[in-house]
């Protein structure tokens, strides 16, 4: 006999996202100059991170409206890992950040 399984998915998404005009603010105002190189790099490396997680958020959302499960899951769980991985990141750099001038 057949057996017929329905799948429903929530997802709620909400992460503080360093954004391009701070960071340029930053850079123009020179205040980038105060932080030592250290510092600039682990920066640069979140926001690095930030804009990989971004793009594979974007997927995930594609391939749920585009109804491929299979990789919407996929993507999804990556997506996941990465969200965990970010906060992390955030919460070291915020803490790095105190430290750093």
């Amino acid at each position: 006999s057949d057996y017929a399984y329905t799948l429903g998915i929530n997802f709620e998404l909400e992460f503080g996202e360093l954004n391009d005009i701070a960071w340029n603010t930053a850079q123009l105002s020179n205040n980038v100059s105060q932080y030592k190189y250290d510092c600039l790099k682990n920066i640069l490396a979140v926001y690095g991170f930030q804009k990989i997680y971004v793009e594979v958020q974007s997927k995930f959302l594609d391939y749920k409206i585009r109804k491929d499960l299979e990789e919407f899951i996929v993507t999804f769980q990556l997506c996941h890992k990465m969200g965990v991985d970010l906060l992390e990141r955030y919460t070291f750099l915020k803490d790095e950040i105190e430290s750093c001038d």
